[in-house]
């Protein structure tokens, strides 16, 4: 019976011992498969996050061009401005290599808002919407003075008006050989007089969409040579943006006796305006004279106004 009872064990054993082997096969079977698999998603993914690329080909108005240039499919496409997602955006369902697809954004992106498009694959794209340049004004002046008007103390100034003059003129002094011209202190002042002298063009500019503006404009100073240190003259400009006076290059004299002439161009960019119409003007200003012979003035030319 105690022989019996020792074969029974064993048996027991035994097959306790071939249940365990059959459950660790089974388990680390298990945990090579989920391994194996897992493996390959990792491979996969980081082949298609290799393989896989997009292009911004275009932007206009509302439609943003794209094209697949990589060497798989791209799908799950999302399109961003300024960091924004779209979802109101219609987009591709899946591209094919080479292929070109359009997404119609849910409203027109303005100029200079960024554009991304982002692929599910891990592909992107980033890109710039284009400036819109529309031409306001191109005035060079050559046979008139454009629809501009001139004034007197223009900057600032409130007094001298018998010597202040504008006029449209041909002259060596024009960058395009005719332009707009200002003399201050003509005739000589009756007194000394203290009060500065001024005088400008200018002209209303009207824009019907909401941009910034581009402006730009070439001068020349002249500055009599019987002038002393403490006369000078400034090109002056009215800011489109808010209207204030803004004091330009200048002469200071350094050279008693002879007329100096200061040449160049000034450039500025408003920030966004509203629709509406806004003034413009160029000219120069005089700081004082205290004798008939001290005088200045400016020629103003080709000027450029645009929205960016």
């Amino acid at each position: 019976m105690k022989g019996v009872s020792s074969i029974i064990v064993a048996i027991l054993l035994l097959i306790i011992a071939v249940s365990m082997t059959s459950l660790a096969y089974s388990f680390f079977g298990e945990v090579v498969s989920e391994t194996t698999e897992t493996g390959n998603e990792v491979v996969e993914e980081v082949k298609e996050s290799t393989l896989s690329n997009v292009k911004i080909d275009s932007i206009s108005d509302d439609i943003v061009t794209i094209r697949n240039t990589g060497k798989v499919d791209i799908s799950h496409i999302a399109i961003f401005v300024n960091d924004m997602f779209d979802a109101g955006a219609s987009v591709p369902y899946r591209l094919s290599p080479g292929s070109v697809g359009d997404i119609t954004l849910s409203e027109p992106a303005s100029p200079g808002a960024v554009i991304k498009v982002t692929t599910g694959e891990g592909a992107s794209a980033i890109r710039s919407v284009p400036g819109t340049f529309l031409v306001l004004l191109d005035a060079s002046f050559d046979s008139d003075a454009e629809t501009f008007s001139y004034q007197d103390n223009l900057f600032g100034t409130s007094s001298n008006t018998a010597q202040e003059n504008g006029q449209w003129e041909t002259d060596s002094n024009c960058a395009s050989g005719a332009c707009l011209a200002v003399e201050l202190n003509v005739n000589g002042p009756p007194n000394n007089e203290n009060g500065g002298y001024s005088g400008g063009w200018q002209k209303s500019i009207t824009t019907t969409g909401s941009s910034s503006i581009k402006i730009s404009f070439d001068y020349r100073l002249r500055l009599a040579g019987s002038t002393e240190l403490n006369e000078y003259v400034n090109v002056s400009y009215i800011d489109i943006e808010d209207g204030s006076i803004v004091m330009g290059p200048g002469i200071v004299h350094s050279n008693p006796g002879s007329d100096e002439y200061r040449t160049g161009s000034i450039t500025y960019t408003t920030g966004l305006l509203a629709p509406g119409t806004y003034s413009f003007g160029a000219g120069c200003y005089m700081t004082q004279v205290t004798a008939t012979n001290e005088n200045s003035g400016c020629w103003i030319d080709n000027v450029l106004i645009e929205t960016v």
